[in-house]
């Protein structure tokens, strides 16, 4: 076969381009400390990073849940400890109330002070974490409890409604006053049903973090706040005092209770109220237990998977070294070469 000095100069351009490609390809690799910098270097191994890298990115999303919900609980758990302190300790100034040596002057100490854990455990209820009120259900931007005088006393709100819309207030309180109070606002009443803040931990588990404000303290006048009421009117001498209790009917109606008032009976009030918050306090406290084991598990998935990431994406830097002089060696040589068979063209042969 006849070579002609075109196809000799074209297969040496071809050869050059070949080294210069190479060349440029592990300088980009290179200097990027990568494998793959676009998906034609290696089709299978970039679709194999795109899947690892979704997959980090997942689990990172997973593990700030995670380190999320594991603050709030503390939180709240943090919180439920200060209030079971104070539960604690208005107990045992009903116990010392209940003495019969107690005289009126220190019935009046041990008021004082009741009022002022009261106004306590309303300060805990509306404990907040990152600007967020931990015991408020969805409406985490508002203080869930308030305070609000009626014409039958003072009443607690729960997110605006009455927390305690039939609960606990002075025998003096006229039932048919009693009675229009609670037909008045059943509407605006706490029936019960629970905000979940569910925060999500895995491609398929979810996880609710809070507590509400009614499941911490109770309502509808079986609450620590009605106790508390009990309580107070006990110590100004009260010896009873009146509910309410609503049916929706038709028609509706308001049943008005009396019951005798015992300090006895606010201490047993006090251990259901004890209980209540007890039990949600055993509630977050296995919830924080099982985040502490999807944390572990969610750090030991990003590390396997970040070395899976490194393997396939990242570059030996030894090894891509060598390969570079040894590129650049060809590069050069293919040049040399190239001149000696392209310097020759037919205006040297006419001279």
């Amino acid at each position: 076969m006849r070579v002609t000095n075109s196809m000799m100069t074209y297969n040496v351009l071809r050869n050059i381009n070949s080294n210069s490609s190479r060349l440029d390809k592990i300088l980009q690799q290179t200097t990027s400390e990568k494998k793959v910098n676009v998906a034609s270097d290696d089709p299978v191994a970039a679709a194999r990073i795109l899947k690892l890298r979704s997959y980090l990115s997942k689990v990172e999303q997973y593990e700030k849940n995670t380190d999320d919900a594991l603050s709030w609980i503390g939180i709240s758990e943090s919180t439920l400890n200060n209030v079971n302190e104070t539960i604690q300790r208005i107990r045992y100034l009903t116990v010392e109330a209940s003495n019969s040596t107690v005289g009126d002057e220190d019935a009046e100490k041990i008021k004082s002070e009741i009022l002022e854990l009261r106004a306590n455990l309303l300060d805990l209820a509306n404990s907040s974490y990152s600007g967020r009120y931990i015991f408020a259900g969805y409406d985490t931007d508002k203080k869930p409890f308030a305070t609000e005088t009626t014409a039958v006393g003072e009443k607690i709100l729960y997110r605006g409604q009455y927390l305690s819309l039939g609960g606990v207030v002075p025998a003096s309180v006229s039932d048919s006053d009693y009675e229009a109070f609670v037909l008045a606002n059943a509407a605006n009443r706490v029936t019960g049903d629970k905000q979940e803040i569910e925060y999500r931990i895995g491609s398929s588990n979810q996880i609710s973090i809070n507590e509400e404000g009614f499941e911490v303290f109770g309502s509808n006048g079986e609450g620590l706040f009605d106790t508390i009421t009990k309580l107070q009117l006990a110590l100004e001498g009260e010896t009873s005092y009146k509910t309410a209790e609503y049916s929706e009917g038709p028609p509706a109606s308001a049943t008005i209770v009396t019951y005798e008032l015992k300090i006895d009976s606010v201490l047993s009030d006090l251990d259901k109220d004890l209980n209540r918050m007890l039990t949600s306090r055993a509630e977050l406290g296995a919830k924080y237990n099982y985040l502490g084991l999807v944390q572990k598990r969610l750090s030991s998935n990003s590390t396997v998977f970040t070395e899976l990431l490194s393997k396939n994406e990242d570059i030996d830097l030894d090894k891509a070294a060598i390969e570079l002089m040894s590129a650049k060696t060809v590069y050069q040589a293919s040049l040399a070469s190239g001149a000696q068979v392209i310097q020759n063209s037919l205006l040297d042969f006419i001279r």
